[in-house]
């Protein structure tokens, strides 16, 4: 059973090698495509739930991972700015006249 475990988890990866050489969008597109005989599952998830290290050391995959990595830290942008505006304009009078130094 290893040797045949062995030799899909090659295959695997020579095809996603022949796909990045023929469109790194396609590949990015197969990557993320949700199968829906495996449970909406993606090639990628599926890579990393059979501990495929080769694949997922793949440019391809690690191109997507950091796009993914990288989106998620710019959704969070300024995060700690806006949280403090939001707290000093709930606490902070409204009118600072009635508190200005004589």
């Amino acid at each position: 059973m290893s040797v045949w475990f062995r030799e899909f988890q090659d295959l695997a990866v020579e095809l996603l090698e022949q796909c990045r050489q023929s469109s790194e969008e396609m590949t990015q597109l197969l990557l993320t495509y949700e199968l829906s005989n495996w449970s909406d599952q993606t090639c990628l998830s599926l890579a990393v739930s059979a501990a495929h290290r080769a694949f997922i050391a793949d440019t391809s995959c690690q191109i997507l991972l950091t796009e993914m990595w990288m989106g998620g830290l710019r959704t969070r942008r300024y995060a700690n700015v806006k949280v403090l505006y939001v707290i000093t304009q709930c606490y902070l009078p409204a009118d600072t006249s009635e508190h200005t130094p004589p």
